[in-house]
């Protein structure tokens, strides 16, 4: 898969699709078996394992907060549960690091702590790391593509140039899609890299009209990263990924026949009814 510095396009349509959780069964088991597994582990929270990862899943799996950054989903779960379960110490620097900073991640999280000394917030970077250990060590034989999957960007490919657009690193897409058989049916690929995936859109998107377009998306960060560039978007539905792939062909050939407008809606709104929170 090429950069987006090697990229030349090759038709007058793109089609650009999510990695995680969208095209790529990976959101789930990183969640459950990651995630959640490290935040028990790291708040010792094992006493109320059951309800702690129920609620770290209905954020970032199952509600309209689906898919944001990790410490701002730790801010929502742990207030969730500081409300609802037990008393969180220190919440409020992990807050405040939120309100004074822009950018979420570990590299940033070192720095703050550096001039804000907290017990709290050095919980957050043990638990980001434990997380990212976990990540690691995930057998790669249980993250497999959805069904359909393979077969659709093999026929899209045939009409259009796909782009992966993810907030992931480059080397992780490229090293999932190799080893799944995928990178075989796409021309470029735009990660974390090379911006956010608003960016990501926009300087893909100059290449081509802006009818031409399409955003295939699992969350609300994908929709907004197209709304912002007034591109099509597609979802595939949390729960129901096999059907959204399975019933792609029939959008997309709205789609390339510049007639998807009278429907955009009601797909938007399939989408977001689905998001339960």
């Amino acid at each position: 898969m090429k950069k987006i510095s090697e990229f030349i396009p090759q038709y007058s349509f793109l089609v650009c699709v999510d990695s995680d959780g969208c095209a790529i069964d990976s959101m789930r088991i990183k969640h459950e078996k990651c995630f959640g597994r490290a935040l028990i582990e790291i708040w010792n929270l094992e006493n109320k394992k059951e309800i702690c990862h129920k609620i770290w899943n209905d954020v970032n799996l199952y509600s309209k907060s689906r898919g944001i950054n990790r410490f701002l989903a730790l801010e929502k779960v742990l207030k969730r549960i500081n409300d609802e379960i037990i008393y969180i110490e220190g919440l409020n620097d992990l807050t405040q690091y939120i309100k004074d900073n822009k950018v979420y991640s570990n590299a940033s999280l070192t720095e703050y702590i550096k001039e804000h000394e907290s017990n709290m917030l050095k919980k957050c970077l043990d638990w980001s790391n434990l997380t990212n250990k976990y990540i690691k060590g995930l057998n790669p034989l249980d993250v497999v593509e959805f069904p359909y999957v393979k077969g659709q960007l093999n026929k899209i490919a045939l009409k259009a140039d796909v782009a992966v657009v993810s907030s992931a690193n480059y080397e992780a897409i490229t090293e999932e899609w190799n080893r799944l058989g995928l990178s075989n049916f796409v021309a470029v690929c735009c990660t974390q890299n090379d911006g956010s995936k608003e960016e990501c859109l926009e300087k893909l998107a100059k290449n081509y009209k802006t009818s031409n377009v399409i955003m295939i998306g699992d969350s609300p960060g994908d929709l907004e990263a197209a709304r912002k560039n007034g591109i099509y978007f597609y979802p595939i539905l949390v729960n129901k990924e096999d059907d959204s792939w399975k019933r792609i062909n029939s959008y997309l050939d709205l789609f390339f026949s510049n007639q998807l407008d009278y429907c955009q809606q009601r797909l938007i709104d399939q989408f977001e009814s689905n998001l339960i929170i």
